[in-house]
């Protein structure tokens, strides 16, 4: 524990300054880079193909039959999730409301996810 103090006391006031300033800035660019807009649209996949694009805005139940069985997608509120699913641990209904762009909801059992878009599809470094 003395060791841990004599560490801390090495430390002079620019090494904090720079310290605290650095901490600052990860968490102000944090805020700024990780605000994503409101998506538009939901694109429905089973597999590797796409069964659907639906307005987020129009609130509607979808039924999708997956490898397993029947996921029911809910779209409600400008917000879409997987609502019932015959997976058995349930994570992708425990993930919960997406609504921002790029937000993927996917349940890998059953081979259906569901992506939040925006009015273009954006391509990431992993699909060029």
């Amino acid at each position: 524990m003395i060791r841990k103090l004599l560490f801390i006391r090495k430390f002079k006031t620019g090494d904090w300054l720079i310290i605290t300033l650095t901490s600052f800035l990860i968490v102000l660019s944090m805020f700024m880079w990780w605000d994503l807009p409101d998506g538009k649209y939901i694109e429905i996949e089973k597999g590797q193909s796409t069964l659907g694009t639906y307005s987020i805005n129009q609130d509607r139940i979808i039924l999708v039959d997956g490898q397993i069985g029947q996921s029911q997608i809910e779209i409600k509120n400008g917000k879409a999730r997987i609502k019932k699913s015959p997976c058995r641990k349930q994570y992708c209904v425990h993930q919960g409301w997406v609504n921002k762009k790029n937000q993927m909801v996917v349940c890998l059992p059953n081979y259906v996810s569901l992506f939040i878009i925006g009015d273009k599809k954006n391509y990431d470094s992993i699909n060029y």
